[in-house]
């Protein structure tokens, strides 16, 4: 942006006498006029820099607000029409839970679950994740989705697992599509169809 001052002169009105021109008032004059130049670029150059600041900060807010709020947004395109809700919004879920995948060879899986985040470690020591949870309470069964944000498996790191889950006492059940698939979980029972992971987990 560039300011520019442009000084106008307005013709001199002669009259029947000439006038001899005045060099102290003509210097001031000069001084004034200069004077006026200078503030004018140095208004110009302060609503510049002024600009810039505020067009800065209004990028550096957009994107903390986009970075902390990116999160939501995936789980919840991923879960779809129907309200999705903060874990925190089931106290049942909350805690420590040691069980099994059914259909696997044995061996104890963990998943913890603590506010919005889940720790799971598998019966194979080199399978583990760590995620954000979003809920989707009120669908029938219950649906969760499961945003990676860290595993032993680079290539589901930021891809969103779909899960069906349910509670019953201090038993909980859990089907899982594979992270990345689009495809829901329809049923707790893997067959050609529902291609699932499931656990059953008891509440420590």
């Amino acid at each position: 942006m560039r300011a520019t001052c442009r000084s106008e002169i307005a013709p001199f009105s002669r009259g029947f006498e000439e006038v001899t021109p005045n060099p102290v008032a003509g210097a001031m004059a000069k001084g004034t006029a200069a004077t006026g130049s200078a503030l004018a670029i140095m208004k110009g150059a302060l609503k510049v820099m002024l600009w810039t600041k505020m067009k800065t900060a209004v990028i550096i807010t957009s994107a903390i607000v986009l970075a902390s709020g990116g999160t939501t947004i995936a789980l919840r395109a991923a879960l779809g029409s129907q309200a999705a809700a903060s874990a925190e919004s089931e106290p049942a879920l909350q805690g420590t839970w040691v069980g099994q995948e059914f259909g696997r060879p044995q061996g104890e899986c963990r998943l913890i679950v603590s506010g919005n985040s889940i720790k799971f470690q598998g019966a194979r020591a080199e399978e583990w994740y760590e995620a954000t949870i979003t809920l989707r309470p009120k669908a029938n069964p219950k649906r969760a989705a499961v945003l990676i944000e860290r595993c032993s498996a680079p290539q589901y790191v930021n891809k969103t697992a779909n899960f069906i889950y349910k509670i019953e006492g201090k038993t909980l059940t859990l089907a899982g599509s594979e992270p990345g698939s689009e495809k829901e979980p329809t049923a707790f029972e893997p067959n050609p169809d529902n291609p699932v992971r499931t656990f059953v987990f008891n509440k420590q």
